[in-house]
């Protein structure tokens, strides 16, 4: 019987060895235990990442080292186009590794981050105690996240500053294109007539940039771009009814008076502007930090916004101004001594060449920000100093008495 016993069982055992070797997944399910067993951890850093310290420190070295020779180069005043545009190339290609090596930090960060919400939070007082394993293993993946945080925060500064370095190198390159052109470039026919062609271009690309930015704010902006609206009108309201009631004698002029004395027509000329400068830039102002406080201006955007708003406050201030001091309305509070007709030329002429200055700054700045060519601003300059010269020479001629 025991004999019987054991050659049924040797049997049996060969027909499992047989079917093992024709059926490929009995051997697999005796494989998969010992692959699960030698599996690596997902939470253990791989070998290129655990040397991410190391790396770091050796990366943000030789970023450092790089930046200030490209800065120190780059500020010389014998350095040419060609040394600047391999300038150029040296500060993107640093700022292309830190932006590498920022976004395998991130992959690392990600993953600890995924393993710490698995294990979960520490037990609470009254709870039963975890496993040390895991107290160990959460306590570690911790002190590696505050590592590679420290770490994310130095290479950003780097890269940031890199970025910048590359702007600089940039407007650098383009100021001494300009000097370069603008010294060797005759006003031709030709000169006018590219420029006219990019300005054409300029005008299209500034209207694609506006409507894309204007559809995107109202699409996707709408609260935040009526808010800012909104408190910047407060704003200056609040400055403008605040002035005026804290000054409202000094600014009131009777009109019935034939001839005030000067100290009056001066305080009410000097409060007057003081008070509707002071709102007017509050205004300008909030609207600015309102609409960058919001994120509602892109970076392109921004530039323009600015130097419009700018161009609105020259213009205004010089119209204020200048009603003030030529009064074309009201003869009786002119602050100088004009016939009617020349206060009122003088103060049309003031007023455009205050604005012929503020559109030519203006369109500068867009230029600047489209990157168009060197030869339209050269031409745009040209036609506003001509127009402000004749605007000049025009004033010189005139009997305003």
């Amino acid at each position: 019987m025991p004999l019987r016993s054991i050659l049924v069982a040797v049997s049996c055992l060969c027909v499992l060895l047989l079917s093992g070797a024709a059926v490929p997944g009995i051997a697999t399910v005796l494989v998969v235990p010992a692959e699960a067993q030698t599996a690596p951890d997902p939470s253990a850093a791989p070998a290129n990442q655990e040397s991410l310290p190391a790396r770091a420190q050796a990366l943000t070295a030789q970023a450092r080292k790089t930046l200030d020779s490209l800065t120190a180069r780059s500020a010389s005043e014998t350095v040419d186009d060609v040394q600047l545009a391999d300038f150029k190339v040296q500060t993107d290609e640093l700022s292309g590794q830190l932006a590498a090596f920022l976004a395998e930090t991130k992959q690392r960060q990600d993953q600890i981050q995924a393993r710490l919400t698995e294990i979960g939070e520490p037990p609470k007082a009254g709870q039963p105690p975890e496993a040390a394993v895991v107290t160990e293993e959460r306590n570690r993946l911790s002190a590696e996240r505050t590592e590679l945080t420290a770490i994310s925060s130095e290479v950003g500064q780097l890269a940031t500053t890199s970025r910048a370095l590359s702007d600089k190198i940039t407007e650098q390159r383009r100021r001494l294109f300009s000097a370069t052109i603008l010294k060797h470039t005759d006003l031709s026919p030709a000169v006018f007539s590219d420029a006219a062609s990019a300005f054409l271009d300029e005008v299209s690309a500034f209207g694609d940039t506006l409507k894309s930015w204007l559809t995107f704010a109202w699409k996707f902006k709408r609260l935040s771009l009526l808010g800012a609206v909104i408190l910047s009108f407060g704003s200056a309201l609040l400055f403008l009814a605040g002035g005026y009631r804290l000054f409202g004698k000094m600014v009131k002029r009777d009109l019935a008076k034939e001839n005030p004395p000067y100290i009056t027509r001066l305080s009410f000329a000097f409060w007057s502007l003081i008070i509707q400068t002071v709102s007017l830039s509050a205004f300008l102002l909030a609207t600015f930090f309102f609409l960058a406080s919001f994120n509602v201006l892109r970076p392109d955007i921004a530039p323009i916004i600015a130097s419009f708003l700018g161009m609105i406050w020259v213009v205004v201030f010089v119209a204020r101004l200048g009603g003030l001091i030529f009064s074309p309305t009201h003869p009786h509070w002119r602050l100088i001594r004009l016939s009617n007709l020349g206060a009122r030329r003088l103060y049309r002429l003031t007023m455009l060449m205050a604005i012929i200055n503020s559109l030519d700054y203006w369109l500068a700045e867009i230029s600047e920000v489209l990157n168009s060519p060197v030869a339209l601003t050269i031409t745009r300059s040209v036609i506003a100093t001509v127009l402000i010269g004749t605007i000049l020479i025009l004033m010189s001629f005139m009997k305003p008495v």
